[in-house]
């Protein structure tokens, strides 16, 4: 124990070195240092909000499973995935898309403005008769309005989106239909059975994967350092 606080085990003076069971020599100070350096992926917000409300399990829960078909996992048709949007759209789903969740703070810190909240009393103004129940903020926002309310009432349209549902839909069928399709669970009960299909689109675990059963990657990884 330091002085300034901090506990070590001589990091501050000299690295400690370990060798591992074949040979390698790792650090002590400072924690682990990665071989392979990932970046995981992200869920989008509109997949987490999913997540957050335990839509996914309800909808799978109350679905009918007669024709759910099975290949190494459970088979997410593009029809499954339309009545899953039409069972978020009939949801209350409150979230923020990216960026939005900035453009609300801009709109909230302009409201105090007298000349963006009072509409224009200009003849032109009232000519225009599609503007006369905006404010200018109204209008000067409605393009990115309009931009959220798309991605909202579309979701399919992001590619990242679709992804992710089938993922969120092959891992909650696989936890409540345990026991009803025979070939997917004569080893695995419903909760194993969702671990084992989240693994299919979890990148570190798929490099980890990768790298075990490529022997060069293996070695040119774990192998010891030369010592000349």
């Amino acid at each position: 124990y330091l002085g300034n606080g901090v506990l070590t085990d001589g990091f501050d003076k000299k690295d400690t070195i370990f060798t591992t069971i074949g040979g390698r020599n790792v650090k002590g100070g400072g924690g682990i240092t990665p071989d392979v350096t990932i970046k995981a992926e992200k869920i989008p917000p509109f997949v987490q909000a999913l997540w957050r409300q335990g839509i996914f399990l309800n909808f799978c829960a109350s679905y009918d499973k007669t024709n759910l078909k099975y290949n190494n996992k459970i088979i997410i048709t593009d029809a499954i995935v339309d009545d899953f949007i039409q069972f978020v759209k009939e949801d209350s789903l409150n979230y923020n898309d990216y960026g939005e969740y900035y453009l609300k703070k801009i709109k909230d810190s302009l409201k105090d403005k007298e000349h963006l909240m009072t509409q224009n009393k200009s003849i032109i103004s009232k000519l225009k008769f599609w503007n006369k129940n905006q404010s200018p903020l109204d209008r000067l926002t409605s393009s990115l309005d309009k931009y959220y309310e798309y991605r909202k009432t579309n979701p399919l349209e992001d590619d990242s989106n679709k992804k992710w549902i089938i993922n969120g839909l092959e891992r909650e069928f696989s936890r409540v239909t345990c026991g009803t399709i025979k070939e997917c669970y004569d080893s695995n009960t419903g909760s194993e059975e969702r671990i084992r299909v989240s693994l299919f689109d979890d990148v570190i675990y798929n490099s980890a994967v990768e790298i075990l059963l490529d022997l060069n990657k293996y070695y040119d990884i774990l192998s010891p350092e030369d010592s000349n």
